[in-house]
């Protein structure tokens, strides 16, 4: 990642504010089309898996499934297909019924994939430096603000590295692609876009020696993901604007994740737009194992280190995606409640729609 010096960083085409997936692959595709790129996040690509990045606007892209398949496998296909290697691995897709109908299938005719995020992250990175993005370690000092006297479409960015360096940057066009973090670099957006809390376990490594048999790890170890058929988060989320006290659901899912896996999914809802603080990570844990055991009792008792991070959705369903209306030049990218399906497509079609609002800006 580059450094913040002391002095201004330049004036550049687009600055995108938030490092995990959604802004990471928008950042790609408009280089792709030209365009001068600097990409900000408080934590470099690669540290995903290394926890590094802390606060508000770390990206929460580590602690995903990261799975995806049917029709959204086309777009990470050709991303490959441009860009080489990006970590995507077939997998063999389990699905359960719920907790209490724990009833398994294949999932019918479907491909299935997940993307191997140790691979993922430097692979990424690299292709962006390679394409000239640059790539920032540095935290977003406040929202960003019109330049004064450039008229409409000129943003300046205040920024500060981990040692406490100053920086400054100019951009004709920001995109706030920071997930839970949108809010406090944008307070106006709309209602729409919330935030919740989302916990889950890590196992770093296969419990040796192994608990009493359980199918669902023999599926995961052998190369599988097991998943519920629907996740009850997004029934939470679409009830979100009615709550008047904080909700809670836990999914019950079993992927690979480096030498270990990923388990289970708590999602905690509060009422209002505001992120607040984070919950008390060992009630979370608490009520995320209870949920697990209702499935498989071995999961409960499995030596995982909990890990929760807050994520933005949207209470309709679709991403936030698109110019602000009050603020030109200011564009957002964030809401996706299934970003692994849905970001590589939204990011062309934003990529495209952003080169096109540069080019008639150049032009007048």
């Amino acid at each position: 990642m580059g450094r913040v010096g002391l002095s201004p960083l330049g004036r550049v085409d687009v600055a995108v504010i938030g490092a995990g997936l959604a802004g990471g692959l928008l950042a790609l595709a408009l280089a792709e089309q030209q365009l001068s790129v600097v990409l900000i996040g408080p934590a470099p690509l690669a540290g995903w898996l290394s926890g590094q990045g802390a606060g508000p606007i770390a990206p929460a892209t580590a602690w995903s499934y990261a799975g995806v398949g049917g029709a959204a496998l086309g777009p990470w296909r050709a991303l490959e297909q441009r860009h080489g290697d990006l970590g995507l691995v077939p997998r063999r897709l389990h699905v359960h019924g719920s907790p209490l109908a724990p009833v398994a299938w294949l999932w019918p005719r479907e491909p299935f994939a997940q993307l191997d995020l140790a691979r993922f992250a430097p692979a990424l990175s690299a292709r962006l430096e390679h394409l000239g993005v640059r790539q920032i370690a540095a935290a977003v000092l406040g929202p960003p603000s019109p330049m004064p006297g450039e008229g409409a479409g000129s943003w300046q960015i205040a920024l500060q590295s981990a040692d406490g360096r100053a920086g400054e940057l100019v951009a004709r066009q920001v995109v706030l692609a920071a997930g839970a973090g949108c809010r406090a670099l944008w307070p106006p957006l709309p209602e729409r876009l919330r935030t919740s809390w989302a916990g889950l376990l890590q196992l770093e490594c296969w419990p040796d020696p192994a608990p009493r048999p359980s199918r669902w790890l023999r599926r995961v170890r052998a190369g599988g993901m097991v998943l519920p058929s629907r996740f009850e988060r997004l029934d939470l989320e679409r009830r979100s604007a009615t709550l008047e006290q904080p909700a809670w659901v836990v999914d019950a899912g079993l992927v690979p994740w480096g030498e270990g896996a990923l388990l289970g999914q708590i999602s905690l809802v509060r009422p209002g737009v505001e992120l607040g603080e984070p919950p008390d990570a060992a009630w979370m844990e608490a009520q995320l194992r209870r949920g697990l055991a209702q499935l498989d009792p071995t999961f409960a008792a499995l030596p995982g280190r909990y890990q929760q991070v807050p994520v933005s959705f949207c209470t309709d369903g679709r991403p936030l995606v698109g110019p602000i209306d009050e603020a030109p030049g200011l564009w957002v990218f964030a809401g996706f409640s299934g970003a692994f399906f849905q970001v590589p497509a939204a990011a062309t079609e934003q990529a495209a729609a952003m080169a096109t609002a540069s080019a008639e800006a150049r032009a007048s």
